[in-house]
């Protein structure tokens, strides 16, 4: 019970901290639209870039598809990563031709365009503006993004180690910190679930650890990356413990992932018979009725679409990953699609748009190693079971067909 324990342990320090803002909730109300502030202008910036990337491919002499690239890998610096940071991307990639023919595509020399990354840098996670009149320019035509994912290309053969902020700002962090704000105000219905799909590899759990230490942070634990592995369930054991602790201790849990969740809930469970049949009808109830036990359920899967469609259809939030080249760079680029009114003339109608809601960059992004290791022990436990079940499986097949011949 050693896990259910560390879980309903860490459970209950983030308690006391939703407990302590139930009085006023006010400043998780803020921080909220503080965050989600800060990733509109960042999703906002690169649309403008992504817009604008033919005139720069034209200036830069490169085709449009590496503008775009570099402004993806800006995205995640600026999501992630730290000022300073920022400062050894300055100083280790000196003025590479790249930054010089953006400049040019902006009328800016490498010296101005650098004070307006720092400026546009700081403005953004302040949830302001830039208030120079050159970096508004630098701003408004997409070079901020691009400049940054131009200055670590230029460095890819030997890049700094990334320094993740501990205030990341990616669209879970305002998700999770607004589910915590409705249950501060009361809300009997404070429940959420949201799917996390990807392949094998691409920083979906890397993402999610940062995601949760941002919003530990935001509430105020003093050491978040204490309690972080003990909100992260890495298989099936792991999981049903919490989600026995929590039922025999009748409490509710603020937030919980499921990482791996696809290899517990399998989107051909219903081709399984016998007990493991019994269980999955089991867990289709569970998860019916898991938004009155938690208050934030993130299911982590290993593909997009290959997680029981009893969970992919009551979550509100599908986040699905997509791996691009970027030279020696991993990317993967999270996107979701997000519902919006939009006005046509007299008419208005609701409109789903995909857009970024996270970027991974290895090697900027890194677990620690206690939760890598662990991580990754759990994933060739995994590996053996999987190997293990096709090896039975095809020898009483082999045995089966044997027999047969023999009759």
């Amino acid at each position: 019970m050693g896990i259910a324990e560390d879980f309903l342990r860490a459970n209950r320090e983030v308690w006391s901290l939703v407990e302590k803002h139930m009085e006023d909730p006010s400043g998780i109300a803020k921080a909220v639209k503080v965050y989600g502030y800060i990733y509109d202008l960042l999703v906002n910036s690169f649309a403008v870039s992504n817009a604008l990337a033919k005139d720069m491919s034209r200036f830069m002499n490169t085709p449009i598809e590496h503008v775009k690239k570099l402004s993806t890998l800006g995205l995640h610096i600026a999501m992630f990563q730290s000022r300073k940071f920022v400062n050894a991307l300055i100083s280790e990639a000196g003025v590479k031709s790249n930054e010089i023919e953006l400049g040019k595509a902006i009328g800016l020399q490498p010296d101005a365009m650098r004070e307006c990354l720092e400026h546009c840098f700081d403005s953004v996670l302040k949830a302001t503006l830039p208030s120079i009149k050159e970096c508004r320019t630098y701003w408004q035509r997409g070079a901020f993004l691009p400049h940054i994912g131009a200055l670590a290309f230029a460095l890819s053969d030997k890049p700094p180690p990334g320094d993740p902020r501990i205030d990341v700002a990616n669209a879970l962090v305002p998700w999770v910190l607004g589910i915590a704000r409705d249950i501060m105000t009361g809300s009997h219905g404070a429940g959420s679930i949201a799917v996390f799909g990807a392949s094998i590899g691409q920083g979906k759990t890397s993402t999610i650890y940062y995601t949760l230490r941002a919003m530990l942070f935001i509430l105020g634990h003093p050491e978040p990356d204490r309690i972080v592995p003990n909100l992260i369930t890495l298989d099936m054991e792991e999981f049903l413990e919490a989600m026995s602790a929590l039922a025999d201790s009748d409490e509710k849990a603020v937030i919980i992932v499921v990482d791996n969740a696809s290899i517990i809930f399998p989107k051909q469970w219903h081709r399984y018979g016998g007990v493991m049949h019994r269980f999955f009808l089991e867990a289709n109830k569970l998860i019916n009725m898991l938004r009155g036990k938690c208050g934030a359920t993130i299911f982590v899967a290993n593909a997009p679409d290959e997680l029981a469609s009893f969970i992919r259809n009551a979550a509100t939030m599908n986040i699905r990953g997509r791996e691009i080249d970027v030279k020696s760079y991993k990317v993967t680029v999270f996107t979701w699609k997000k519902t919006r009114l939009v006005s046509t003339g007299e008419e208005s109608k609701l409109k789903q748009i995909e857009q970024p809601a996270s970027i991974y960059a290895y090697p900027f992004l890194k677990l620690p190693p206690y939760m890598y290791v662990k991580d990754l022990n759990v994933k060739k436990k995994t590996f053996a079971e999987s190997i293990s079940r096709a090896l039975k499986e095809v020898r009483e097949t082999q045995a089966k067909e044997e027999v047969e011949e023999q009759e």
